[in-house]
Parts: structure tokens; C-alpha cells; sequence
């Protein structure tokens, strides 16, 4: 949603704060939902908060299935999400370093190996509780920087793309 003059955006009830301008160049925006880095005001601790882009009742639903879903996969290789508001019209994650779509081109294959194994393991954890992702790409998956001596981990996310087995 954009902001009206005056108007308090629910994220920022919570304290946080677009760190660019409202509509400039978010993090990564979808059909149904926006991507902004945000700080928070009282602590000084960044994140990346996802919106959605309007208030439809069927985006709605989608959003709130994403962040119950996404919550429930806790796990190393997995997005967690670290805040969500009541009413599904936000949450927040940590900020990652890129996706593997940017990185992969100068990766060496001992490299890519790895984050195959990583994200595997991350789906793993989402198919022992039920669910498999149907939106596995190189743009769903991020880096996630480490020590200076450890190799990065790579995160899968957008579980929202994922159906109950039966």
C-alpha cells in the first residue's frame, strides 16, 4: 500500500521504517507482494519487510498463508520469519547478502554443490512437515553472509509456494 500524507502504514505502528523512499526501489516485488529494506526505529536493527501490494482479500489470503507457512519450516536452510503483524498485513525476515541468480555465474561447481545440498536440506525440512515448494529457482534462494573464514548459507524462501500432502 502507498502511503497517503499523514496516513501511519501498519509496519510502522511496530516501529519500522522504510530505509529508501516508499515507492523507490524496493528489495523485489512480486504480483501480490513488495519486498522494502526497513529499520526499526527504537533499536536500530535492519530487516527486510514484505507487503502486500493492495489490500484484496485474495492477496490477503495468500499472505497469510505464506507467513503461517513459512513459520511453521523453522529451519537453517529456511527463511525464518522473524516478526509478522496480527493481522497478516506484513513480516519481517532477516536482509540477505543476493540470491544465487546473481551469484551463480561465477561459482565454482564445489560452490553450487554446496548450496544444492543446503537448499535440499531446507526442502527436507518443509517435506517432513507436509509441504513441498512448487517455485524452487536461483531467485528464491539467497546468501546469507557468514564469518570471514565460513562459507556463506544459502536460504530457501516463498514457501508460500507450497500445498499440504495428503
Amino acid at each position: 500500500p502507498s502511503k497517503a500524507s499523514g496516513a501511519i502504514l501498519p509496519w510502522e505502528r511496530a516501529g519500522w521504517e522504510a530505509t529508501h523512499e516508499r515507492d523507490g526501489d524496493p528489495l523485489g516485488e512480486g504480483g501480490w507482494g513488495v519486498v522494502r529494506p526497513v529499520i526499526h526505529r527504537a533499536s536500530g536493527e535492519r530487516r527486510a519487510l514484505k507487503h502486500p501490494v493492495k489490500e484484496d482479500p485474495d492477496v490477503l489470503a495468500r499472505f497469510k498463508r505464506e507467513i503461517e507457512v513459512q513459520s511453521q519450516v523453522q529451519h537453517r536452510h529456511v527463511m525464518p520469519i522473524l516478526e509478522h503483524d496480527p493481522g497478516h498485513r506484513w513480516f519481517t525476515m532477516p536482509l540477505m547478502d543476493g540470491t544465487l541468480l546473481a551469484a551463480a555465474r561465477g561459482m565454482l561447481d564445489e560452490e553450487i554443490a554446496r548450496v544444492v545440498l543446503q537448499i535440499a536440506q531446507g526442502l527436507g525440512a518443509a517435506h517432513e512437515r507436509g509441504y513441498v515448494h512448487r517455485d524452487v529457482k536461483p531467485s528464491n534462494i539467497f546468501r546469507r553472509a557468514r564469518g570471514a573464514h565460513e562459507a556463506a548459507d544459502w536460504i530457501i524462501w516463498k514457501l508460500c509456494g507450497v500445498e499440504t500432502r495428503n
